[in-house]
């Protein structure tokens, strides 16, 4: 039998609490047997990220993977449907009863827009005893220098200079990164990942465009894969190679580029099947890195409060499609000398 454990939270976003693998539990049951979990997880995700296919859905999938293998671990999954339940769950996890005995808790933060802000104009806010926050996937500037606070990012800029490349060999010449809106990505770490990737070989120019599917911080455009489609078919024609980084609405463009033949970018997990004019896939496995951290964290390992991530780790890697292979003869010994140059571009660039 599993016990499923539930925080105690407001009921503005309760019911998106869940815990995967959970069975009922009768009222024949003697809670008193049944055996709590030494160490709860919670996970809060990006305001309607849970169903996105893409880079939410593979941190759940991790997140279910730890708790099964690991009987003391229970997990809490936050998907709040709005920034207000995003910082009452936050604040809810932070203002515990100190004075009662409690599991070891580990709060994950992944991606959450104005963490900054939230947990910088709270001071009071401090881990617990043995608790800790992990920040997944933020840029390490915004770590406060608070013990039991730890940063993990990976870099994606390496990848974003392998991509450029890819485009300039296929000749595109009126490129678009599409991002979920402003505040989501580090956008000049993309940028000009993109750009040195393009052009820093022999200066070649082109027209790179940067859209953004909402002028805001709204988070439901993660899954909106049917108005990035309808947006690439209005501008039908104007951009030859499109940088899809937005989540699950990705497939919007992924669709569009099997029906009008653009070359485009896959993200979070190898998208090759999806069209033959995927020409490769970024992958950022922040999968991986939180089974690594938390499995270390459980066994009371010493960690370090910040890390960063690239091209050299396990974490980021672009994926080359089969087709690509066959447009251009020799793109693997071409990607292998240009992977060492993206390396070395990204362990000089200023962030």
């Amino acid at each position: 039998m599993v016990a499923t454990w539930f925080a105690a939270c407001s009921d503005d976003y309760a019911d998106v609490i869940e815990t995967p693998g959970s069975a009922d539990i009768t009222d024949t049951i003697d809670s008193d047997t049944i055996s709590r979990p030494s160490t709860i997880m919670r996970i809060i995700y990006s305001i309607n990220g849970i169903g996105d296919r893409s880079y939410s859905d593979s941190i759940y999938a991790a997140a279910c993977q730890l708790e099964n293998s690991n009987t003391d671990l229970a997990v809490e999954h936050v998907s709040p449907k709005s920034q207000e339940a995003l910082e009452e769950s936050i604040r809810d996890w932070f203002e515990i009863d100190t004075t009662m005995a409690h599991p070891r808790r580990l709060l994950v933060l992944t991606s959450v827009n104005n963490y900054d802000q939230i947990l910088r104009s709270h001071p009071e806010w401090q881990c617990h005893g043995d608790d800790a926050v992990l920040l997944l996937d933020m840029q390490p500037l915004q770590a406060p220098d608070t013990p039991n606070f730890y940063s993990r990012y990976i870099k994606i800029y390496g990848a974003a200079f392998e991509a450029g490349y890819m485009a300039y060999l296929l000749g595109c010449k009126k490129p678009v990164i599409i991002f979920p809106n402003y505040s989501q990505f580090p956008l000049n770490v993309v940028d000009d990942g993109f750009l040195h990737g393009y052009q820093d070989f022999d200066g070649t120019e082109m027209d790179l465009t940067l859209y953004y599917l909402a002028d805001d911080s709204s988070y439901s455009n993660y899954e909106d894969a049917e108005s990035l489609y309808h947006w690439c078919y209005d501008n039908d024609g104007k951009y030859d190679f499109i940088m899809p980084l937005c989540g699950g609405s990705s497939y919007g463009a992924y669709r569009y580029s099997r029906e009008r033949s653009v070359y485009t970018i896959g993200i979070d997990g190898d998208m090759q099947d999806y069209s033959k004019n995927i020409i490769a896939s970024i992958v950022k496995r922040s999968n991986l890195l939180l089974i690594d951290f938390v499995t270390q964290w459980m066994n009371h390992e010493e960690q370090p409060q910040v890390e960063i991530y690239g091209l050299e780790s396990d974490y980021e890697k672009l994926i080359v499609s089969k087709n690509l292979k066959t447009l251009i003869p020799g793109i693997d010994s071409q990607i292998k000398q240009i992977h060492h140059a993206a390396i070395e571009y990204e362990y000089d660039y200023d962030y």
